[in-house]
């Protein structure tokens, strides 16, 4: 999907006249980004955990504190909750934090 994504984005898929088949771009967009998707669920109806964007560690950690632990940090956008971390105190989660930000690559937790 990752590779749909990017084609898509670049336009490669329309200069060739592909079809997505299977999930459409927005589909997967709403799926994947965690903004997006807990507000299609509060649309619905749905019920979802408390969460927030956070763009630093501090952030990140004072946010945890507020939620309470356990946590699960993840990018805001990844496919297959790959880089997501299930954590139990704040000495556990500054670490993966900084890990997680250097794999990515990423602005939005």
């Amino acid at each position: 999907m990752n590779l749909s994504v990017e084609l898509a984005e670049s336009g490669v898929l329309e200069k060739y006249n592909v079809k997505m088949i299977g999930a459409s771009l927005r589909a997967i967009r709403i799926a994947e980004d965690r903004l997006l998707f807990k507000d299609v669920c509060r649309k619905i109806g749905l019920e979802v955990p408390a969460s927030e964007v956070v763009k630093d560690v501090p952030t990140a950690v004072k946010l945890a504190d507020q939620l309470g632990y356990p946590i699960v940090i993840r990018p805001s956008f990844t496919l297959a909750a790959r880089a997501a971390r299930s954590l139990t105190t704040t000495r556990n989660l500054r670490m993966p934090l900084r890990a997680l930000w250097m794999r990515v690559r990423s602005a939005r937790l």
